[in-house]
């Protein structure tokens, strides 16, 4: 059957919207839990309805532990968020989406040291460029030639997180399809960020109108357009393609970033970023072979 949208295109569309999302987040006001806390009930609401479109008498034969993993996946899926509105926050949005993809070298530590996964040596390279980019990113914070480091803490966080919420995701999926596990985890999410917003006596509300109507575009954004939109794509392409289409995120951000805030990284920030997307790239084409 004659595809009517390019599959390619609609990747590439998926990780542009994907690349919103640190420009949103530049945009707002509201304080971080504020954000994370009504992103991910707009993101329930969708899930949700999205849930009950593709409802099956199948979801019974769930087990307890895909629920407690997908609970977990929730709990580690907000510190991913809180770690990335922090990073976006505190340094460039280009540094902060650079860094924050490192994720699959954290992936590959955890498989190794609990699974004892091997690695090919032309992918332990790329790895290793990945580590040296961001040596690069963060001596050029220590050493006064920029003024990110804390934003690229955060967003070594952001990768860290990352990588452990799809590691418990490759567990869970094999149970759970992929709307429910959408579904179950920002559920947890929700609440995790709920709690710690009683705890911290965060004020939720007495934002104007437009802080909300951004957050909700936010939610839209990324799980609608973003992940909705590569999931369809996903069932055409080849890995290759899509490794190399999530390259693109920082190049979009770092442009409307550009276009809207004047920002730029510095010299040394930027020959960190293009050796991390070389190492990331190298890693993501050999592993698949």
């Amino acid at each position: 059957m004659k595809i009517a949208v390019s599959p390619k295109l609609a990747a590439i569309f998926a990780v542009f919207c994907f690349s919103m999302t640190s420009i949103i987040i530049k945009v707002l006001n509201a304080s971080a839990i504020t954000i994370i806390f009504y992103r991910e009930l707009f993101s329930v609401m969708i899930a949700f309805v999205l849930y009950l479109v593709s409802y099956s008498s199948d979801n019974s034969s769930v087990s307890l532990r895909a629920y407690m993993y997908s609970a977990l996946a929730g709990v580690v899926f907000a510190v991913y968020i809180v770690s990335w509105v922090f990073s976006v926050r505190n340094t460039t949005i280009a540094c902060a989406t650079v860094i924050s993809d490192i994720h699959p070298v954290f992936v590959v530590a955890i498989m190794y040291l609990i699974f004892k996964e091997k690695l090919k040596r032309t992918s332990l390279i790329g790895i290793a460029m990945a580590i040296m980019g961001c040596a690069i990113i963060f001596a050029s914070d220590l050493f006064g030639f920029g003024n990110g480091l804390t934003g690229n803490l955060f967003a070594l966080l952001t990768a860290l997180s990352t990588g452990i919420f799809l590691i418990i995701g490759s567990v869970v999926r094999k149970e759970m399809s992929a709307i429910q596990y959408l579904l179950h985890y920002n559920v947890s999410c929700f609440i995790t960020v709920g709690i710690v917003a009683i705890l911290t006596e965060t004020p939720l509300t007495g934002y104007p109108l437009s802080e909300y109507f951004f957050i909700f575009l936010l939610a839209f954004v990324v799980t609608i357009m973003g992940h909705g939109v590569m999931g369809w794509s996903l069932k055409f392409l080849k890995p290759s393609f899509v490794s190399l289409a999530f390259l693109l995120e920082p190049v979009f951000a770092g442009v409307i970033a550009f276009l809207l805030f004047s920002e730029l990284p510095t010299i040394l920030q930027t020959i960190g970023c293009i050796v991390i997307m070389s190492g990331i790239y190298l890693y993501n084409k050999y592993e698949e072979k």
